[in-house]
């Protein structure tokens, strides 16, 4: 197991700093747990909506399996997910 995790980082910060990383790895299962400092720090759900399906295809295409975790699944962000989804 490897964790690229950066406390405090929000949908933008993952996207341009962790995403690599996870890509090189190419892992079989990949949790992604975001969302929750761009709901404290009032991101826009338009720019984190942008930045958390970019995360989602990106990981989607070198992982077997993509689970969410934290804001996105039980908050203020949870109609992007359900775009992404196909709900």
């Amino acid at each position: 197991m490897h964790s690229v995790a950066i406390g405090g980082a929000k949908a933008a910060d993952t996207l341009t700093d962790q995403v690599d990383l996870v890509v090189e790895l190419e892992p079989d299962l990949a949790l992604l747990a975001v969302g929750a400092n761009d709901a404290i720090r009032a991101t826009s759900i338009t720019h984190f909506s942008a930045d958390f399906v970019e995360i989602l295809s990106r990981l989607s295409a070198v992982s077997g399996v993509v689970v969410t975790l934290g804001a996105v699944t039980s908050g203020r962000f949870l109609g992007s997910q359900e775009r992404w989804l196909g709900h």
